[in-house]
């Protein structure tokens, strides 16, 4: 997946084959291919916590590869890790941070 840029917010943009009809969105599991989900990892009966850590780092992984001069000005993703020596278990911590109008309801327009 290319690098979504500033002026291409567009979800498809950062998720391929991303779709909406009303009331659905559609995430298609096969194209978050940063963590490689499976079928069973996005079952009904799935961990939740599998899910949300391949769209995080999805997420993440596409805002690091955007150029610095593309990088949206009121939006910035970002994540930390760590490694504990004692149970050799890796920690990943996720920040998004969005810029809102005084209403607290919409982020900012980049233009």
């Amino acid at each position: 997946m290319a690098a979504p840029t500033p002026t291409d917010m567009r979800p498809d943009s950062w998720i391929t084959d991303y779709a909406f009809a009303t009331p659905n969105m559609t995430i298609p599991n096969t194209t978050i291919t940063d963590a490689a989900l499976t079928d069973a990892e996005c079952a009904v009966d799935a961990d939740i916590r599998e899910i949300l850590y391949s769209l995080c780092e999805h997420f993440y992984i596409a805002y690091d590869n955007m150029s610095s001069s593309d990088t949206p000005a009121y939006m910035t993703i970002s994540r930390a890790q760590s490694v504990n020596n004692t149970t050799n278990r890796l920690t990943k911590t996720y920040t998004f941070q969005f810029v809102c109008d005084p209403s607290g309801v919409t982020v900012v327009d980049e233009s």
